[in-house]
């Protein structure tokens, strides 16, 4: 029986598997994150293109945070801290915060100060303010 993922790896002894490039692991199931991937993991078809969880993270290399609902009026930042990995900063997974709006200039939210969800959809308004 081989236990390395087909087109993965070969094995080269007993319950022992040689990976290919871009692969690690007992079995070589386990995708190298290339370096161009921030928060994501290479393709198994395309190295050269990055996986991402799309509940979280977007862009071709997983870079730009997502924000559900989608922000209206800012920008959707990541408020979870990075951590050092190696020589490199990542975003730490183990935080349970989810991404956030920055509001634009003149826009915060309609929700409440506490809550988790942060829109930019309600203008703010001065007496000097022909918009509102």
């Amino acid at each position: 029986q081989n236990p390395c993922v087909q087109n993965q790896g070969i094995c080269v002894d007993a319950n022992v598997c040689s990976c290919f490039y871009g692969w690690t692991g007992p079995t070589c199931s386990e995708a190298i994150v290339t370096p161009q991937c921030v928060n994501g993991t290479a393709s198994d078809a395309n190295l050269d293109v990055c996986l991402c969880d799309q509940t979280k993270w977007t862009g071709p290399i997983c870079d730009k945070p997502v924000c559900q609902p989608d922000c209206e009026h800012g920008s959707c930042i990541a408020i979870c801290p990075k951590k050092a990995v190696g020589i490199s900063e990542e975003i730490d997974e183990t935080c349970d915060k989810p991404h956030t709006c920055e509001c634009d200039p003149g826009y915060t939210s309609s929700e409440p100060e506490n809550s988790a969800i942060k829109r930019c959809n309600k203008r703010v308004c001065t007496y000097y303010d022909e918009h509102c």
